[in-house]
């Protein structure tokens, strides 16, 4: 009779269970269609002959482990040894054993960070106070040039890591290049960001994760008093990101904690001006405000000169409008 034994597991997981299951090319015990069956004792299978075997027979097998998920792994932990263990109990009884050298093996697991993207979210709108935090509003400031972002980054990985994320309006991008105004000479900040150092937001947006490939967008906004601004002045608003990747498993000998950044900018330009009248051509609708309010027919018709609407009251010949995609705002003569 001839019996193998080998271990059932040699890999552990990050909470040091068994993962990992061995593929044995024979069927189990009883089964007896082939030269071996298997059956597990305990932490090891234990293989033995259905067939009777000559003293000269050699030959190998080849086993196989499934299951391993790479980031369920430590970074280059090494594993418990796969060695073999043969006994033979020869016709005469006599029982004649060896065992076999060990075996271990590694995972080299890898994080980085490979690309990033940031583009502005929409166009610049002008905000009362009230959509800004209360601990970052300006005294004296009513209203705020809100522009908005979002962003992404790429990752390679098959081992669990930490993403840092840092949101940055840039000191040294210029906003109106003929004004000679740079970001430092334009107050704005970062909405959401603490400190005295309110240009920049810090903040972890994963940890531990494993996702391989594209995030998903995140968002962020910055804000600049609305005062500081002259009408018919293009400026330009600058934004960066920057991710930097840490992967969770420390240094372990010749291989490092790996640690890995990537940046991404980009702008965007708004202007405002007063609203400009421009006389119409051709055929077109004319509605006037005046300061009556007759109906006709007791409806409200679109030839009033006065009307108290349920928004509330349309003054003489004053019209208040607000058109946040191009910026104009004020009174309408």
């Amino acid at each position: 009779d001839v019996t193998i034994t080998i271990p059932a597991h040699i890999f552990k997981n990050r909470d040091g269970k068994s993962i990992g299951g061995m593929v044995i090319p024979f069927p189990e015990d009883p089964s007896i269609k082939n030269d071996f069956n298997w059956k597990l004792v305990g932490d090891t299978y234990v293989l033995t002959n259905t067939k009777r075997m000559s003293a000269a027979t050699k030959g190998y097998i080849q086993f196989e482990i499934d299951g391993l998920v790479p980031y369920q792994l430590v970074d280059m932990d090494i594993s418990d040894p796969f060695d073999a263990y043969i006994e033979v109990v020869t016709h005469k009884g006599n029982t004649i054993a060896l065992g076999s050298n060990e075996l271990t093996a590694q995972f080299d697991t890898e994080a980085r960070v490979t690309n990033a993207g940031k583009e502005v979210y929409g166009a610049p709108t002008r905000v009362k106070a009230s959509e800004i935090p209360a601990a970052q509003r300006i005294e004296g400031e009513e209203e705020y040039i809100k522009v908005e972002w979002y962003m992404w980054d790429v990752a390679a990985a098959n081992t669990l890591y930490d993403l840092d994320q840092v949101d940055v309006i840039p000191q040294t991008s210029v906003v109106n290049a003929a004004l000679g105004l740079t970001e430092a000479d334009v107050q704005g900040f970062v909405i959401g960001a603490t400190g005295d150092d309110q240009t920049r937001l810090s903040k972890r947006v994963a940890s531990k994760s494993y996702s391989d490939g594209r995030s998903g967008y995140r968002y962020i906004s910055t804000a600049y008093p609305a005062s500081q601004f002259q009408k018919d002045t293009e400026y330009t608003f600058h934004n960066t990101v920057t991710y930097t990747l840490t992967e969770v498993d420390p240094e372990n000998g010749d291989d490092p904690k790996l640690i890995t950044t990537k940046s991404a900018s980009a702008q965007t330009t708004w202007s405002f001006e007063d609203p400009k009248w421009r006389d119409p051509t051709g055929h077109f609708m004319v509605v006037k405000n005046g300061n009556d309010d007759k109906r006709q027919h007791n409806k409200a018709k679109h030839n009033y000169t006065h009307y108290k609407s349920y928004t509330g009251d349309y003054s003489d010949v004053h019209l208040w409008s607000h058109s946040p995609s191009s910026g104009w705002y004020g009174i309408y003569p």
